[in-house]
């Protein structure tokens, strides 16, 4: 009886070791690897990439490419056409100098000639002579306007130079600028005013000194 009793004893032993090492196998089979991290639930599963890298890789930028096109801009942005406003220095032109030619009349002053009045413009006293109606031996009183003939003849009379200018003349009574410069044959009483810094009413006195230019 007693032997009977530790068989079944022995055998209910084994019979649970056996149960205990099946459920360490099962146990076993489905816990997951070392290293492994779980997937959880419900999460998108990971794709396997197959084929050559190097295509994937080529399709992938051209997709970006492609997206970029999508998500860029294609009008053009305005640009601004307005001119700056700038200042232009405005250019004065300079007067030419103004050149004293032949006049068409003259006054005549005292002490001068219509002889005198042909070599100080370097004309044909003929000429002169007949536009104003006059001889050789006419002498207008001072003050008288003649005409000077404008076609260019010069004076043929002779040298228009009658005295050479010696630097200075010293004035005597009765003379004037246009008589001193007549004096003389080819100088103007301009240029004896200029040269002394006179004045045309400037009155002359006997024994000044004038520089003849």
């Amino acid at each position: 009886m007693l032997i009977h009793r530790a068989t079944l004893s022995h055998a209910a032993l084994r019979a649970s070791a056996t149960i205990v090492l099946v459920l360490c196998v099962l146990s076993a089979c489905t816990r997951p690897a070392a290293g492994t991290l779980p997937v959880p639930s419900g999460s998108a599963s990971v794709p396997t990439v197959t084929g050559n890298p190097a295509q994937h890789q080529i399709g992938a930028t051209q997709t970006a490419s492609t997206l970029l096109q999508k998500i860029t801009p294609t009008t053009a942005i305005p640009v601004s056409k307005t001119k700056i406003p700038t200042t232009t220095p405005t250019i004065t032109d300079t007067p030419p100098l103004v050149t004293i030619g032949l006049p068409k009349v003259y006054q005549l002053s005292a002490g001068e000639s219509l002889y005198c009045i042909a070599r100080r413009f370097d004309l044909d006293i003929g000429e002169l002579l007949s536009l104003n109606h006059l001889l050789t031996e006419s002498q207008p009183q001072p003050g008288t306007i003649i005409q000077l003939p404008q076609t260019g003849h010069p004076w043929s009379s002779g040298e228009r130079m009658l005295l050479p200018r010696p630097g200075s003349y010293t004035v005597s009574v009765g003379d004037t600028l246009g008589g001193i410069a007549c004096a003389y044959g080819d100088l103007t009483p301009e240029q004896i005013i200029e040269a002394n810094q006179l004045t045309v009413n400037t009155s002359l006195a006997a024994g000044q000194i004038l520089i003849i230019p």
